[in-house]
């Protein structure tokens, strides 16, 4: 697939932000080969944080991958990279050819099912710059992502079902 093929995005009407949609960044067959790389060759862990002095399991899988030494710290917890595998420089390679920058690490996050999710994050840690520009890209069935203004709450938009 040339980069042409898929730069057809579609910009999403928010407050403050510059968000594209690329329904097609990747194919079908390449979506469902790639998924089955990440499953089996990413070290998924499922972390646990403490919320009102309990230890609670994340309801997520996450992995850490990127450059040599791009540690990054969330919810308390600090997260070493692992290398890049072949699959992930592939998913890199095409996100930076169609957000026209560089990226040096990734967030992996497996969903096992219906009951796994994400809370409300603001993705403001300090080692993502002040204003950072973040690629998204979601393989497997099709989920909601919704975004929610920083400071008007009763804003909610950007609300797209991916359907992978």
């Amino acid at each position: 697939m040339k980069v042409e093929d898929y730069q057809q995005g579609q910009a999403l009407s928010l407050p403050d932000a510059e968000v594209i949609w690329y329904p097609q960044a990747f194919s079908l067959e390449e979506s469902d080969q790639l998924l089955a790389e990440l499953l089996d060759g990413v070290a998924w862990r499922q972390e646990s944080i403490t919320l009102f002095k309990r230890e609670v399991l994340l309801p997520r899988l996450t992995a850490w991958y990127g450059d040599r030494g791009k540690i990054y710290t969330y919810s308390n917890l600090t997260m070493e990279p692992e290398l890049w595998t072949p699959a992930l420089l592939k998913i890199r390679s095409r996100v930076e050819a169609i957000a026209h920058t560089t990226f040096n690490s990734v967030l992996l996050n497996l969903y096992r099912d219906g009951r796994d999710s994400i809370a409300w994050h603001s993705d403001d840690e300090p080692e993502l710059g002040e204003n950072p520009i973040i690629g998204s890209v979601s393989f497997g069935e099709a989920r909601r992502f919704m975004l929610r203004h920083r400071f008007q709450k009763h804003w909610k938009g950007g609300d797209q079902s991916d359907s992978r």
